[in-house]
């Protein structure tokens, strides 16, 4: 089983920690309800449903693993489980990316797929839930992401609108605040009796720069008293 999973001398390229729980994995593939040899050397399927087979992909997943082990010491180990989705019905495949542990050896990331497939698969992630849909609706499922693309697109149109008014508004309430700023540090530079004519000439206002203005005339003028 040792050199089906790992065809071509790939284990002579596995790091420590890989090469110690690949007898593991083999001995739990020999002993395995569900899985058998897959079509290809490397590779382990089982049927996920009666119309799907689900095949691991070792190999691939393991060789990653070594790329990334012989790779900069800057990049992040490829935390993937490569498997695939394959239809029995209509012959549609399905590639489907499989997040694990990075921190644990691909080997051992491994042994948990095929232990959660002697499970049952239960509780599927969502990468899984989505190949099955593809594989039973194509077109309906190519309809679904054009749907979901266009109302993403909605939302975030709308999510824009949104900002730029709330934007809108910000740059002119600080252009209010700037011409009121202004129009009271000019009052500042006036006289008394300057002020008092403007005051006296000017009408009620009613728009919010100009009844501001007003205020602060007002307050110049007959500033509040205050106890001594």
């Amino acid at each position: 089983m040792d050199e089906w999973l790992l065809p071509m001398g790939l284990g002579c390229e596995l790091p420590q920690p890989e090469c110690k729980g690949l007898s593991l994995l083999s001995e739990t593939m020999l002993n395995s309800r569900i899985f058998r040899k897959g079509k290809k050397p490397g590779q382990m399927e089982a049927d996920y449903s009666e119309k799907v087979m689900i095949v691991l992909d070792v190999a691939g997943t393991l060789m990653r693993r070594v790329r990334w082990n012989q790779g900069h010491s800057l990049l992040t180990p490829d935390p993937h489980i490569s498997v695939r989705l394959l239809s029995t019905e209509n012959g549609l495949n399905r590639d489907v990316c499989i997040m694990s542990n990075h921190d644990l050896p691909a080997v051992d990331n491994c042994l948990s797929f095929v232990m959660w497939g002697e499970s049952g698969f239960p509780n599927p992630p969502e990468t899984i839930i989505d190949g099955l849909c593809y594989l039973e609706d194509p077109e309906g499922y190519e309809e679904r992401l054009q749907r979901e693309m266009e109302e993403r697109a909605e939302r975030r149109r709308a999510a824009n609108e949104i900002l730029n008014d709330h934007i809108e508004r910000e740059n002119a309430e600080l252009e209010i605040q700037k011409e009121i700023d202004l129009g009271i540090y000019r009052m500042n530079q006036k006289g008394w009796r300057e002020l008092m004519e403007e005051h006296e000439i000017s009408d009620t206002p009613r728009e919010r720069v100009p009844t501001a203005l007003h205020e602060a005339r007002s307050s110049l003028l007959a500033p509040p008293l205050t106890d001594i």
